[in-house]
């Protein structure tokens, strides 16, 4: 049962963390929303969205007695969950400036030189 509580400490300092991201990242979007960042900005905003609103369930999902609160739907948010977070540091830490250079460079991190 210790697993259990474990479990529900971790996505609840998950969720502390994640929340405080995400208001960085909204007050970096609001900053520079006339900038070419925006569109990466957006989707790391989004990511981190998602990432909170599936540790909100995910939450509700472990607070479950014993071994109904990490059957298939339990790991498979938890799952998801971090997938989310990968791809908001992902995102956020890609140097592009744009959405399609990001996608281009298959979301490598590095900035890219401008050509002449």
């Amino acid at each position: 049962m210790q697993w259990s509580n474990f479990s529900a400490w971790a996505i609840t300092v998950e969720l502390m963390f994640g929340g405080v991201a995400l208001v960085f990242a909204l007050l970096a979007l609001l900053a520079g929303f006339r900038s070419l960042r925006r569109r990466p900005r957006l989707l790391h905003a989004a990511a981190l969205a998602v990432m909170c609103l599936l540790g909100l369930i995910n939450a509700f999902k472990h607070s479950q007695d014993a071994w109904s609160s990490v059957e298939a739907l339990g790991l498979t948010l938890s799952i998801l969950t971090a997938m989310a977070a990968l791809a908001a540091g992902a995102i956020a830490y890609s140097g592009a400036t744009t959405v399609s250079e990001w996608a281009c460079r298959g979301g490598q991190a590095g900035a890219v030189k401008p050509t002449s």
